[in-house]
């Protein structure tokens, strides 16, 4: 009888771990989803990577649901997003905007990709007219008042901004020059690395610009970028 006893706590033992390591597989297998991209292996924007004791607010949900719910649905959360058409406000779908200080920027939704094609805000001056180039936007910082649309520029983390911001109440486009301020003698620039240098210090939390020589030392495309932070959004 207590032999037979031992054998039935052995076997519910064995079916107990065999169901512990499903269950740990089975929750891996949908954070690691083959379907969602992981962090580490994105090379085209600034990418989320939790380390120096900071922990996302995933880990706070937890214990604190009413809080984390609170905060969820807080301008402070969406302040900075990876771009998809749930998170982008404007219209993406075979859109001209022409509100641009050049010709015209087309907007386009591949999937669940959105692209821009635009004249290049980074020409030398070589030539009659900027080059066009089509690029995808990968991030958007603001989301209470105005939305601004960040590009992979194809030089690793480093963002390129485009040129027209969206105005979320009046719902319409304007240049990116009429929403953020600059000295009046100051000539029109472009706004590449402005994300990685700047806004990453206080529109995500714990960012790191990462660059290899001070923002405005060295020729931008010859920098090394590698701009992390621990939580999209201030959190």
């Amino acid at each position: 009888m207590r032999g037979a006893q031992i054998a039935v706590s052995k076997t519910s033992g064995a079916v107990l771990l065999v169901a512990l390591v499903f269950s740990g597989a089975f929750g891996y297998a949908i954070r690691e989803s083959p379907t969602v991209p992981r962090e580490r292996a994105i090379q085209t924007r600034p990418i989320q990577a939790a380390d120096d004791g900071y922990a996302s607010s995933d880990g706070c949900q937890q214990c604190h649901p009413s809080q984390f719910a609170s905060w969820r649905a807080s301008y402070h959360r969406t302040m900075t997003q990876i771009a998809t058409p749930d998170s982008v406000v404007a219209n993406f779908d075979d859109v001209l905007v022409t509100q641009v200080p050049s010709r015209p920027m087309r907007l386009e939704q591949r999937g669940r990709e959105l692209w821009a094609e635009l004249d290049d805000p980074d020409w030398d001056g070589a030539g009659a007219a900027p080059p066009r180039i089509t690029r995808q936007v990968v991030m958007t910082t603001g989301s209470h008042h105005q939305q601004i649309y960040w590009y992979a520029t194809g030089h690793g983390r480093l963002l390129g901004q485009l040129p027209a911001i969206r105005l979320i109440a009046d719902d319409r486009w304007i240049p990116r020059r009429s929403a953020v301020m600059h000295p009046p003698n100051v000539p029109l620039v472009s706004e590449s690395g402005s994300w990685n240098a700047v806004c990453v210090s206080c529109h995500t939390t714990q960012g790191k610009t990462a660059l290899s020589t001070p923002w405005g030392t060295e020729p931008l495309f010859s920098l090394h970028i590698d701009t992390t932070d621990s939580e999209l959004g201030i959190a």
